[in-house]
């Protein structure tokens, strides 16, 4: 492939300067435990109404390699169904500049819960790597692809099926928070928002 301008020999020494597939594959690894959609336990829930709907929330917690984000809208339905669409971007410190992934995310799953506690489990999930930037350079996932040969995805790295428990700290008509815990076991707050809208922005 001819690079007149020196184009591709820039973003391959740039990305792998930073270790792009060691961050990228690491940005899998950690931010999985948050994201996962977890199966019920065996308590019965009636569903609450109250929790029905779509609902915006944007969050971010540490982990080992730097900061995790999370922005998306989570859609809550009478038929005991979810479905989540948002995105995920993973920054760390390189020697030079900071180095972010962000990954589109498509979810689907069930979910159980009451004005206490919220249990869910992911039944789908699409998360592509969407872009890479570090300082002024920036790749897409379909160009990644072009120079690697290998397609990324945050979702070969969620496992599915395993439980957790969110608390239900406060539910309101138009605001509720859950409570959790980021990977260090430390409490973490969402707040989630009722919103008209069914997609995020870039």
């Amino acid at each position: 492939m001819s690079d007149p301008n020196g184009y591709w020999a820039v973003l391959r020494q740039r990305f792998y300067r930073h270790r792009l597939w060691w961050v990228l594959g690491g940005t899998i690894a950690a931010a999985w435990s948050i994201f996962i959609w977890f199966f019920p336990g065996p308590q019965a829930f009636s569903n609450d109404p109250a929790i029905l709907g779509r609902w915006q929330s944007q969050y971010q917690y540490l982990d080992s390699a730097g900061v995790v984000k999370l922005e998306g809208i989570t859609e809550l339905f009478e038929n005991r169904t979810y479905s989540y669409v948002g995105k995920l971007s993973h920054t760390v410190m390189g020697k030079e500049e900071p180095f972010t992934a962000v990954y589109r995310l498509h979810g689907s799953g069930e979910w159980s819960g009451d004005n206490k506690v919220v249990l869910t489990k992911l039944t789908h999930l699409l998360a592509p790597l969407s872009v890479a930037r570090s300082g002024d350079v920036e790749v897409s996932g379909a160009e990644l692809k072009q120079m690697t040969g290998r397609t990324l995805s945050l979702a070969d790295g969620v496992p599915m099926g395993l439980s957790e428990r969110y608390e239900v700290v406060s539910l309101q008509d138009d605001r509720m928070v859950w409570r959790t815990q980021d990977l260090k076991g430390q409490p973490l707050i969402i707040e989630m928002l009722r919103t008209p809208m069914r997609s995020i922005g870039d």
